[in-house]
């Protein structure tokens, strides 16, 4: 390790590849920049399937993830209070589920038992907290027991986990929390004696807190320690000058959400030293920080968007995603205390495009600098408004003056990124990421200077600090679900869910059966409806858990104990508004129902009823309560589903109780599992002029019909991607029959991509607007994607919107890649695809 006195000066001489040299002096004669605060992730509702995983590459992934001198070294971590309520991904449990103080349990959930293992293998990283969702019964901050939900928790977390929260927010994306509230926190937690835990506010995209720092005397001003914004940098380079004159922390407190392929870690390289360049933000904080459930294909929100992936607890197998290796660059050779030198006094921008950012530790006096040299079209973030720019391979000389003699050179490593590369590294593909490699020191001449070639698309460090090469620990392959899986849902550790299990609403874990104390079963556990984020409630509107992967076919059983109301057995898709249509249900007095079929059993004398469901890649099932088939029957379009148990909230109880799961998974004939959940291969060329739409049997194994939209369903307008070749985007513009996809592989800069997509009103719109077709209509109309009054053989066009049942459409724009099936004719199954 070297070591250096004194202060640093830094001159920056650019130079474009082939081009002449066009010096910018950059002196770093001081060192009065922000302190740096670390980078990390957020564990949301993302990784339910992490504690499934077998012990060994439970904690390899928890290595990679934390320990230094393996892969990302990750210097924070921010996890969910949970409120048993649905927040993204699943529901994460509280902690105090009712009222009295007796209920309150830390065996319930798992995010402090992730902090805690975060700890073990890095007891410097730091820890904060925030909750989603509350329990139905919590009363807000302006009464003790709402101020209390939180103290005890940071209390809780120290007594049963030896985890120390060192800051937490007030809710997650809730508008900017009321200065009153703000201030209640922090006068409970000073006096609960947690002065050293510091409050984050807002926690979402609104920059309106600004408002809260403009009167220092102002109680608020005391009580925010950190201003915590959620991608601060993605619609604009400046932020409210309220932020840094305030001279708080600034965070990027929830980052990156971005798909994990190469533009992924393109975008979150970006992302780190663009928040200091222009928004002096200190720490970073990604959504999420590891996806351990189902990805492309599944129907499940934000498909691919973390870190790293763990989505297949049964094989072992997970993938170690280029944003993770791109963490490395800072995290290595970082840590949380250091100082960012200023902005024109050794960070910046790069001549030839790009930025860069260094840091020094104060007492030791380490230097390390971070380069990120990533073209637009390779670091494109969601949600992203920038306008395209340009980086070029270019030349940068750096003259470092307050080094001493002795110090002769630099180490450095890089990481170059590569669209068409795979995501996993184990598959085979000609060209590939090359990620943290040790490359030639760079050699520091007399006159201080020293020389880097920095290509496009790469991350590169360079530091006082040498290191050994990453400790990769062996992966196993993939392999499928198995055909025939059995689970006795007994003997699970007390407030704990079983494999492969993923809350949708309400919690489901092990405790006590009330047949037997001694045994464990499953149990629903939330008593009533908690208080929703972003109106879940109406969205997944009773409790219910998936026990196992997404299929098209699938038998499931499994013996239940009614608790207050039914339980259930069945399939559903997530956000699909909980079709309880597809359950099989039962309660105490053994009435069962599914559909408008319904009758009545004699439960057994202890009560248990075994419930069998069987369904189709048509949609039609058979069900069957204890041995007898009582139903059959079609649940309409087949879809994604997964299996599901379910029940009514527990009320005063008792709660339902499970026993004996057995799945049949029966894999898609057509298809085999890809080693990992990977888009469609590296883009085709885009499809030329002519390659139009028809309207076809609904296949929702065809890439050809299914579409990806990068906007939301009755909000932003985005473009619709043909999952078969995901260069080609639908185009309202193109004024033939059929409908076109053209190319737009490059940066979206035209507005004939752009469209609306509402599931209320099943129209398909064209943002921009052009001549209407039929004068009737009006002078300038909007275009809708239309069925030509349904006849297959004229395909699908577009028309002017008039919101007919030529127009009607039904897509899922959560699942990142749905069919879109012609609703016109309700006796037909058509959808829309390009060939």
């Amino acid at each position: 390790m070297r070591k250096f006195p004194g202060l640093l000066a830094v001159l920056a001489i650019h130079e474009a590849s082939n081009a002449e040299a066009a010096p910018n002096l950059i002196e770093c004669a001081d060192r009065t920049g922000r302190f740096y605060d670390g980078i990390g992730g957020l564990s949301n509702s993302c990784a339910p399937w992490l504690r499934s995983y077998p012990p060994q590459q439970q904690s390899d992934i928890l290595d990679v993830l934390f320990k230094p001198g393996v892969i990302g070294a990750l210097q924070v971590v921010k996890i969910e209070i949970g409120g048993d309520g649905h927040s993204t991904i699943n529901t994460e449990a509280s902690y105090w589920p009712n009222g009295p103080p007796s209920s309150m349990d830390f065996n319930r959930g798992w995010e402090l038992w992730f902090a805690a293992e975060a700890k073990k293998r890095n007891p410097d990283v730091v820890v904060v907290g925030l909750p989603w969702t509350f329990p139905h019964w919590y009363p807000g901050l302006q009464q003790p027991e709402g101020v209390a939900y939180y103290v005890n928790w940071i209390k809780g977390a120290k007594e049963h986990y030896n985890v120390t929260i060192d800051f937490l927010g007030i809710r997650n994306e809730n508008g900017v929390p009321s200065p009153e509230d703000v201030v209640a926190l922090r006068a409970g937690l000073d006096a609960a004696g947690l002065q050293h835990t510091l409050v984050v506010s807002p926690d979402t995209h609104d920059f309106t807190i600004a408002s809260q720092l403009e009167n220092r005397s102002a109680p608020v001003f005391d009580a925010i320690g950190v201003i915590g914004i959620h991608e601060p940098l993605r619609t604009t380079k400046t932020l409210p000058a309220a932020f840094s004159d305030s001279g708080k922390p600034i965070w990027s407190s929830e980052a990156y959400t971005t798909y994990s392929d190469s533009n992924g870690g393109g975008c979150w390289a970006r992302a780190l030293n663009w928040g200091y360049v222009y928004g002096n933000v200190t720490a970073h904080i990604a959504w999420n920080i590891l996806q351990a459930y189902p990805s492309i294909g599944s129907g499940m929100n934000y498909d691919g968007h973390g870190l790293m992936w763990a989505e297949s607890p049964w094989s072992g197998h997970y993938t170690v995603n280029s944003p993770i290796w791109v963490s490395a660059h800072y995290t290595w050779y970082t840590r949380p205390g250091w100082t960012y030198l200023p902005v024109g006094k050794g960070s910046g921008e790069l001549q030839g495009g790009g930025t860069y950012v260094s840091l020094v530790d104060t007492e030791s006096n380490d230097f390390t600098m971070i380069v990120q040299t990533m073209e637009y079209k390779l670091s494109q973030c969601f949600k992203d408004t920038h306008s395209p720019y340009e980086v070029i391979n270019q030349t940068a000389v750096f003259n470092v003056s307050g080094l001493p003699k002795s110090v002769e050179k630099l180490f450095v490593r890089r990481t170059q990124l590569i669209a068409t590369s795979p995501i996993d590294p184990i598959e085979p593909f000609t060209e590939s990421n090359t990620y943290f490699q040790r490359i030639e020191d760079v050699q520091i001449q007399q006159d201080g200077s020293f020389t880097l070639d920095l290509p496009i698309n790469t991350i590169t460090t360079v530091t006082t600090l040498s290191s050994a090469d990453p400790q990769i620990p062996t992966i196993p392959p993939h392999t499928p679900f198995p055909r025939h899986y059995n689970d006795s849902l007994q003997g699970y550790p007390e407030g704990q869910g079983a494999r492969y299990q993923i809350d949708q609403q309400g919690v489901f874990v092990a405790g006590p059966s009330r047949v037997n104390s001694t045994v464990t079963t499953l149990q629903q556990t939330v008593s009533a409806e908690p208080q929703e984020w972003h109106n879940w409630g109406n969205k997944v509107v009773f409790p219910h858990t998936f026990v196992g992967p997404s299929a098209l076919t699938a038998n499931v059983t499994v013996e239940v104990l009614p608790g207050l109301g039914f339980a259930a057995i069945g399939f559903n898709a997530q956000i699909s508004h909980s079709n309880a249509d597809t359950l099989l249900r039962v309660n105490s007095s053994g009435h069962w129902s599914i559909l408008d079929k319904s009758g009545s059993i004699t439960p057994g004398s202890d009560g248990w009823v075994r419930l069998a469901l069987e369904v189709a890649r048509d949609g039609t099932f058979r069900a069957f309560v204890g041995s007898n088939r009582v139903a059959t029957g079609a649940f309409g379009t087949p879809s994604r589903w997964f299996p599901i148990l379910a029940a009514s909230f527990s009320g005063p109880g008792p709660n339902a109780e499970y026993r004996n799961l057995e799945l049949e998974i029966i894999p898609t004939p057509t298809s085999t599992p890809p080693p990992t959940p990977t888009p469609p291969g590296p883009p085709s060329p885009a499809p030329r002029p002519g390659s139009g739409a028809q309207l076809v049997a609904c296949d929702l194994e065809d890439p050809h019909q299914s579409w990806i939209f990068s906007g939301e369903d009755g909000g932003e307008a985005g473009v619709f991607r043909v999952s078969s070749n995901l260069s080609a985007c639908l185009d309202a513009m193109v004024k033939i029959l059929p409908a076109q996809v053209e190319d737009c592989s490059g940066p979206i800069t035209k507005n004939d991509f752009q469209f609306s997509w509402s599931s209320a009103t099943g129209l398909v719109k064209s943002v921009e607007t052009r001549a209407c077709q039929v004068k009737a209509h009006g002078t300038m109309c909007h275009y809708c994607l239309d069925a030509e009054n349904g006849d297959k053989s004229k395909g699908v066009g577009f028309f002017d919107c008039k919101g007919d049942s030529n127009q009607m459409w039904k897509f899922d724009a959560s699942a990142g890649g749905s069919t879109m099936q012609w609703t016109g004719d309700k006796g037909a199954s058509l959808c829309f695809g390009i060939y």
